[in-house]
């Protein structure tokens, strides 16, 4: 999957191809007034999953606020960046994780 990338608004997140690998850290960062992701499908592995946060900042070190936890096949859904200061850019952290117990096709959104 790519990592560690910034993202331009409408771009596509995707683990890759076919089934993931096992033991893969990825994450993508996408910044905004306020940045959401969808996700279009999704399948993990017990064990895999993908943390969707907000942060005041693009490097992750303050501000977080979880917004979702993800594995399996759960409910397709949008998440969106919230701040009490819309004229401020908000930053989501998109980040997928698998353990090395078995894989599944994966995620697009």
């Amino acid at each position: 999957c790519g990592c560690s990338d910034t993202l331009a608004p409408g771009s596509v997140i995707s683990d890759g191809p076919g089934s993931y690998s096992n033991d893969e850290y990825c994450w993508w960062l996408i910044s905004g007034a306020s940045p959401s992701v969808s996700f279009t499908s999704f399948s993990t592995a017990s064990g895999d999953n993908v943390f969707v946060g907000q942060f005041d900042d693009a490097t992750f070190s303050s501000g977080r606020k979880d917004l979702v936890w993800l594995s399996g096949s759960p409910a397709l859904a949008t998440y969106r960046a919230s701040s009490t200061t819309p004229a401020l850019q908000q930053h989501l952290k998109v980040q997928f994780t698998s353990d090395s117990s078995g894989t599944a096709s994966g995620f697009t959104a």
